[in-house]
């Protein structure tokens, strides 16, 4: 995305926006989205410095906005809203599955290493040395 574009967008509404903000921004493709989010906050928090910080303390609007998104900027918008410390819950979730499906392939690998032999007990006959 063009940060040019977002800076414009931010001037010509009156909004400061913080450099790693405007980096997270950056990373997503969707500028409308962008923007939606941006004047969102703008008009829910009545600040016109937007940070990082703003986004956590008002945690519970953001992710109401979020929800009223079509279902396509929001898979789009999914990296956002983690970077943003939004959703660290479903981060955790896919790698504790990546890390699951992993051990599990390690395990399969592992018996099929494994021999196993069955031995007959000798009944009543002394083991001698």
């Amino acid at each position: 995305m063009n940060t040019q574009e977002i800076l414009q967008f931010c001037f010509e509404k009156g909004i400061l926006i913080d450099k790693e903000v405007l980096n997270l921004f950056e990373d997503t493709n969707d500028v409308g989205s962008a923007k939606l989010i941006l004047e969102t906050i703008k008009q829910h928090t009545q600040k016109k410095i937007i940070t990082k910080n703003v986004f956590s303390e008002n945690k519970e609007k953001v992710m109401q906005f979020f929800s009223t998104l079509p279902t396509e900027n929001q898979k789009n918008l999914e990296k956002l809203k983690i970077k943003l410390g939004l959703s660290i819950e479903i981060s955790r979730q896919e790698v504790e599955n990546l890390v699951n499906e992993g051990e599990q392939k390690n395990n399969e690998d592992d018996l099929s290493k494994v021999k196993i032999i069955s031995q007959v007990p000798s009944l009543g006959k002394k083991i001698v040395i």
